[in-house]
């Protein structure tokens, strides 16, 4: 509102609230009410303190209550702390969790008992006043019954945790539905609730409910009918205020008790605990735009004369990721060969000797793709089924002769698509192929080719990952990494060749395994247009399946791949029936769509962008400017090593325009000037090599086992960025691994794992088992056969930092689809299981908000402890951190940055609202009566069983069943089961055959029985001789095969199991 130099308007509004005082009864969804609004104008109470005490608000619950969907991420908070403040209230909104500008505790997604356990990360506030709006998910999980039982248990639960006892607990109704069957299900709970109240309130409990119907669907709600939008939370607020103020009259609001802050560095991380500092990382800066496409006309650079023209042409990486090399299909006497030329640079083919596969396969069902992730493709064949079998390039091949292949069998079969809707690319750009289908619609579902061997471990549903776009026609679908970003791109060909793009870019979305590792799509063009395709094509009506994409120059930008050039097999037929093949190459000058924003803040060095960023693959996080607390700088390092450094400025959060990193220092390090060459960024360590306080850069190189190289920083004591460079430090250091595509698959990382303050050189398996050396005060190190085994988790996942602030490094497993975090406590030194550390599994300890590869784990406060910094977007690269803080933490508090005096416009204090009586719920009908049970006679009397010889079996005495379980039996079998001498089976009785005992064994089953159904038992029969024939036939004496008898009561109660050997039924099949 707009106040204007009125002096009685002034004085009208600091005038104190007038409320009527009355029993808060509350409101309920079964009774209409007739209460003013309230939203008048009327201002009251602006800038000054009441003599009311603090309130200290713990806002509990899910989703809604978390402000999901609401604008500014405070949900009802924004307007509910308005309200209070401009009412003169002292406020402070406490919680473990952080959105918007205020704490919460609230998880989306949480029922009543989730709530409950989630209430414990933040009772230790001690809250004078708890907000709870719960019960919204059990209703949309049809959890109705018991929900006013559970709620009273989390009720209670509160005010039992330590100085909570005089706590006012505000219980609001559950929201309304759109969902039909979840509305008659929250109608349901919330008059549970209201019983619940009831008594609670008659034990004298701090306890008020509060209705939220003046919500009404769907003009208050969003889209999904569940959650408010901004005017929904406008009125919950409303109703949470109006509740407070008759409490506070009531005198139900006491001073809130002290609670204990941050306490030390040392302690083990809460799981969901952290403090949010807000977004720390701000900037767009630059990226190289989406994907322009550009070429140069090659001609003809191969002919080749073929029998036959019946898509033949493959270009398979038969030698690795450099180039691609080509085949052709061949078929004679029923085997399959291929004629093979080496691609040897420069659009140059060498002629080799023919190539086996170890595996028939037309050429429809042909692929070749990386299977393994080695680098070789491998031989794919897709059945026309759909499934697929593969064989394994051995890596054999040499300038004369192609790789041998080893079958490996079926690898995937089919999810109910045939051959020609099947695709194989690297979708997820891990560089291994992974398994796509086309639907009916044209949109591409994806299965991620997991695990760390030849053989695929496991089939990950990543969901849909790609919509269609109205092409028309699917059969021109291919996937092909045209940019050389290592991820392959959508590709559709048309029958003339011209060729639409979108290429495929990391996105830090969370996910979940069905519906996750997601795709930035983003459409590129020709070199100066804004729509249409980026190749031309080449003309005619048939040529799609003429037109190929392969690495055959292979002109990649320093740190990146090969692009995909465009290749014509151009076919004519000749006048002998032959058909004359020329290959036709325009070479790929294309570029954009590689290039993600990678800086923070706003500035842009002028050559971030000039050699390539693999997907914003430039973050890296180390104390460069030596700060006493160790808190770490921001350190952007462009493909080609340069690195640009922002200094930390040691804030413990940021609001709104407020900067984290101060000014940038460029050019920091640049390893041309130094050295006079390039060097892979992904090489490149932050590492405090000395100890003396400062990081160092240290180069693992790539094609030397990983042996190092270090440059030492000298800032601390020149206040500037000065180098010495150590050429070979640690002779003995080394890692036979090889990084993968994947931006962290890294063979080699670095961490204190001793915790003696230098980091150890850890070698990564791909399986996650990890050996190395451990850095010795005395600049010596020494050989660990194993710092911790295989887990089964793949190494890209692999973080490595101190969580609980011990001083050793734990390792941090990252959940690659949501985020979370699965930590290994490092217990230090011990041989355990082959290791010589011993991590012990803590379980999740960080809970993430966006995708495992965005997710990065510094010190950024300087507490010695492994904060979450997350990256949001990959396209501007902003980023928000949470502290990893031992004891509680409170950013809020009555912060004086929001200014007194905001009035949310609800005006008078309307009248108290009642609680009225509630009828019960009509009982249930009673159920319907049994059926009648057929032919069962109730006048026979019990019979004991017999106990002799033949007997045993099922003696009472014979230990096999107690009195109990026998009370009530007699030996008798039915007819259906024994011919006319009473013979115990015959060939007509089977596995499963069922036998009953009854008081006579002359009569029917169904003619006689024991007093009651529960004394009445029956047993399966099976025979672990036969279980398809008879007993009786495969157990006629001596010495013959044991028959086994499964016995269940009635009620369907395994009584165990007994058996009747030959000795027991003679020969002929006689019981007795």
């Amino acid at each position: 509102m707009l106040l204007r130099g009125s002096l009685p308007l002034l004085a009208s509004a600091l005038c104190a609230v007038d409320v009527c005082g009355a029993f808060l009864q509350g409101q309920h969804d079964f009774v209409d009410f007739n209460i003013t609004d309230g939203f008048d104008d009327i201002v009251q109470g602006i800038g000054k303190r009441q003599t009311n005490v603090e309130l200290r608000i713990l806002p509990l619950g899910a989703s809604i209550v978390n402000g999901y969907m609401e604008s500014s991420g405070n949900g009802f908070r924004r307007y509910l702390r308005d309200q209070l403040r401009f009412k003169g209230w002292a406020v402070n909104m406490v919680g473990s969790k952080q959105g918007g500008n205020m704490n919460f505790e609230a998880t989306g997604g949480d029922t009543i008992t989730q709530v409950t356990e989630a209430s414990k990360l933040s009772t230790g506030y001690k809250p004078n006043v708890i907000l709870l709006n719960a019960g919204t998910n059990d209703a949309n999980q049809n959890l109705q019954d018991g929900s006013g039982a559970r709620m009273e248990s989390l009720l209670r639960s509160l005010w039992a945790a330590d100085d909570m006892s005089e706590t006012l607990i505000i219980l609001s109704s559950v929201l309304q539905r759109a969902d039909a069957n979840a509305e008659k299900n929250r109608i349901e709970i919330n008059r549970q609730y209201i019983e619940v109240v009831k008594k609670l309130m008659g034990e004298g409990k701090p306890l008020r409910y509060i209705s939220m119907q003046e919500l009404k669907m769907p003009e208050n709600f969003n889209s999904d009918g569940i959650h408010p939008n901004d005017n929904g939370f406008k009125i919950m607020a409303k109703w949470w205020w109006v509740a407070i103020e008759y409490a506070n009259k009531a005198g139900l609001i006491k001073a809130p008790k002290p609670f204990a802050g941050i306490s030390g560095t040392t302690c083990e991380k809460v799981a969901g605990n952290a403090a949010y500092g807000g977004i720390t990382q701000k900037g767009s800066g630059t990226s190289d735009g989406i994907y322009s496409h550009d070429s140069k006309e090659m001609g003809s650079i191969f002919s080749y004369t073929s029998e036959f023209d019946r898509g033949q042409w493959f270009f398979p990486g038969l030698y690795g990721r450099k180039y691609d090399d080509l085949v052709g299909w061949w078929i004679t006497d029923g085997v399959v060969t291929f004629a093979t030329w080496k691609n040897m640079g420069e659009g140059k083919f060498q002629r080799l000797s023919d190539m086996s596969t170890s595996l028939f396969c037309n050429p429809a069902g042909i692929w070749f793709v990386d299977l393994n992730g080695d680098g070789y493709d491998d031989f794919l064949c897709v059945a026309p089924s759909g499934d697929t079998q593969a064989s394994i390039n051995n890596k054999d091949g040499t300038d004369t002769k192609p790789p041998t292949f080893k079958f490996i069998g079926v690898i995937k079969t089919n999810t109910g698509y045939k051959q020609e809707r099947v695709r194989w690319g690297d979708i997820d750009g891990d560089g291994r192929a992974d398994y796509c289908v086309i639907d009916d619609s044209g949109n591409v579902w994806v299965w991620r080719n997991g695990g760390t061997s030849d053989i695929p471990d496991q089939w990950q549903a990543m969901g849909l990952r790609f919509t269609a776009k109205g092409m028309g026609d699917m059969k021109g679908v291919r996937f092909g990494d045209i940019n050389g970003d290592g991820r392959d791109d959508w590709l559709w060909v048309s029958e003339s060749g011209e060729t639409t793009t979108w290429t495929n870019s990391r996105s830090c979305k969370k996910g979940k395994e069905g519906d996750g590792l997601n795709v930035a799509w983003q459409q590129g063009f020709w070199k100066g247009s804004s729509s249409g395709p980026t190749h031309a094509g080449v003309g005619g009506t048939s040529n799609r399946a003429r037109i190929h994409f392969a690495k055959i120059y292979s002109s990649p930008y320093f740190g990146l791949l090969g692009r995909a050039d465009y290749i014509f097999m151009e076919s004519t037929k000749q006048s002998d029936g032959k058909f004359k093949f020329d290959m036709k190459v325009w070479k790929n000058l294309g570029s954009g769509g590689a290039k993600l924003k990678g800086l923070t803040l706003t500035y842009v060095h002028s050559q971030t962008f000039a050699n390539g960023c693999l997907q914003a693959d430039g973050n890296k996080y180390c104390n460069m400017h030596a700060h006493a607390d160790g808190r770490m700088d921001y350190v952007w390092t462009l493909s080609t090593g340069e690195m640009t450094v922002w200094p930390n400025l040691g804030k413990k959060s940021v609001v709104g325009d407020d900067v984290f990193w101060g000014t940038p220092v460029e050019n920091m390090f640049n390893p041309s000037a130094l050295i006079g060459k390039q060097l892979d960024r992904r090489d490149l360590h932050l590492v405090d090599w000395d100890n003396d306080g400062a990081c160092d850069i240290v180069w693992t190189d790539p094609d030397n086992n990983n042996k190092v190289s270090v440059w030492l920083n000298q800032y601390k004591t020149k206040g500037a960025f000065t180098w010495t460079y150590l050429a070979n430090p640690a002779p003995v250091l080394n890692c036979p691994e090889k990084r993968g595509l994947g931006i962290h698959d890294l063979p080699v990382r670095w961490g204190d794992v001793s915790g003696n303050g230098l980091s150890d050189y850890l070698c990564l398996e791909p399986n996650g088992r990890t050996w190395g050396y451990v850095h010795n005060t005395d600049g010596s190190w020494t050989y660990i056969d194993q710092f911790k085994k295989a887990e089964g988790i793949d190494r890209a996942n692999m973080r490595w930092g101190n969580v609980n602030g011990d001083g050793g490094d734990d390792l941090i497993w990252i959940d690659k689809w949501s985020g979370d975090a699965t930590v290994y406590i490092n217990k230090g030194r011990l041989d355990t299981g082959g290791s010589r550390y011993w991590f012990n599994p803590s379980g999740k300890q960080y809970a993430g908000s966006w995708a495992g590869t965005c997710q990065y784990f510094p010190d950024l406060d300087g507490d010695g402890r492994a904060d979450l910094h997350s990256v949001m977007t990959t396209i501007d690269n902003t980023a928000e951190t949470f502290f990893n803080r031992c004891g509680l933490f409170d950013l809020s508090g009555d912060d004086a940055g929001w200014a007194p005096g905001q009035d949310p416009g609800y005006g008078a204090l309307p009248a108290e609202p009642q609680l009225p009586e509630i009828a019960a719920p009509p009982p249930p009908p009673p159920p319907p009566p049994p059926p009648p049970k057929q032919n069962w006679d109730a006048g026979k009397s019990e019979q004991p069983i017999p106990t002799g010889a033949c007997g045993q079996g099922c003696s009472p005495t014979g230990g096999f069943f107690s009195d109990a379980q026998v009370k009530g039996w007699c030996q008798g079998l039915v007819d259906d089961v024994c011919n006319s001498d009473n013979q115990v089976f015959n060939n007509d009785v089977g596995f499963g055959s069922i036998l009953v005992f009854a008081p006579n064994k002359d009569k029917e089953c169904s003619e006689v029985a024991p007093a009651t159904v529960d004394e009445c038992y029956a047993y399966y029969v099976q025979s672990q001789a036969n279980s398809a024939a008879a007993c009786g036939t495969y157990a006629p004496g001596g010495g013959s095969p044991t028959c086994m008898f499964y016995v269940n009561n009635v009620d369907g109660e395994s009584m165990g199991a007994m058996s009747i050997s030959g000795g027991c039924i003679p020969n002929g099949g006689k019981l007795c």
